[in-house]
């Protein structure tokens, strides 16, 4: 059964066009394929952010590995999806 709770989220994109939203999407599921990655609209930002995490630890230690490859990314307040 799935939950919907306050957790975090790693933000990895997030700027006015689609095209790079798109990408770095794809590219972030093509490195972490078992990491969820949503993408959303919020006028006028086209965000992507990544995981369900629901401890600001477990976020940071993901956000770490990440830097490589998102250098710019950060941890951000979102509703997640926590699988019981």
């Amino acid at each position: 059964e799935n939950y919907e709770l306050i957790g975090f989220r790693i933000q990895i994109y997030s700027g006015s066009k689609k095209q790079p939203a798109k990408q770095a999407r794809l590219k972030f599921s093509q490195q972490y394929k078992d990491v969820n990655a949503y993408e959303n609209y919020e006028q006028p930002y086209f965000k992507v952010r990544v995981g369900d995490f629901k401890t600001k630890l477990e976020a940071l230690n993901f956000q770490k590995e990440l830097s490589s490859s998102f250098p710019d990314c950060y941890i951000v307040n979102d509703v997640i999806e926590f699988k019981e």
